[in-house]
């Protein structure tokens, strides 16, 4: 026969039972079990207990999975944003039309050199654009099944600085470069210093900017190295569109 213990008054009541014999209170909702048999916890606690980790259990995994989720959100979006700014064009106002059909430009940029011999003269950047179109440029290392294109470089005219932009092509995608250049030294020895660079509308960090000037000497070609007289010219300025010089 089952017994049921009062919890009110530890009074064992015989039979099914549900309030006490003894107190009148409500019976324990289950029968004490004989002696020798092992006593299990009532099945509603243990249940509760788990559900109850499980709970806690799924709220940690899922703040967790969201914040992870989250930053990998964040990081594809500055991927994708990287990758947007880096193939697009940059600012650029030169007008690229090349006028070596009217004119002979390496005759006339000759003229120009002559003429500064006499006094100051005035170089436009259309005219140093048209050489550097009608001049080679030496060609890219390929790597393998790499084979990358270097497009003529073609420069922009500012006060006191410049910008050289210049494409590669490489598996049929473009790919836009443009580095600024600010005007340093004195009469006789002038020099152009790196002081910026982009990868499209990407800025390049400045630690890189060493390796993007060197790749721009050692592939700039002969008509880059006729221009490179004007460092030694004894009055140079920079102006927009043009650059004013004069040579010894």
């Amino acid at each position: 026969m089952s017994v049921r213990l009062c919890p009110s008054c530890d009074y064992e009541n015989p039979g099914p039972r549900i309030y006490c014999a003894r107190c009148g209170g409500i019976l324990s909702a289950l029968p004490i079990p004989p002696q020798g048999e092992p006593s299990y916890p009532p099945v509603r606690s243990v249940s509760s207990a788990l559900v109850k980790n499980s709970l806690s259990r799924r709220g940690n995994v899922s703040l967790s999975s969201i914040f992870i989720g989250l930053i990998r959100y964040l990081l594809s979006v500055a991927i994708g944003v990287m990758v947007v700014l880096s193939v697009m064009k940059p600012n650029e106002d030169v007008p690229r039309n090349l006028q070596a059909e009217r004119i002979d430009v390496s005759a006339a940029l000759e003229r120009v050199f002559t003429d500064a011999r006499l006094g100051t003269v005035e170089l436009s950047q259309h005219l140093i654009n048209d050489f550097l179109k009608t001049s080679p440029t030496f060609p890219l290392q390929s790597f393998g099944p790499i084979h990358p294109l270097l497009k003529v470089p073609y420069v922009e005219m500012f006060p006191e600085s410049l910008i050289c932009y210049f494409d590669v092509s490489c598996f049929g995608f473009e790919f836009h470069f443009s580095e600024r250049f600010i005007l340093r030294g004195k009469s006789g020895d002038w020099t152009i210093e790196a002081s910026s660079a982009s990868l499209g509308l990407l800025q390049i960090p400045a630690l890189f900017l060493p390796y993007m000037t060197a790749f721009l000497a050692n592939h700039e070609g002969p008509a880059v190295a006729r221009l490179n007289m004007i460092k030694s010219a004894d009055e140079l300025r920079l102006r927009q569109g043009s650059v004013f010089f004069s040579l010894r």
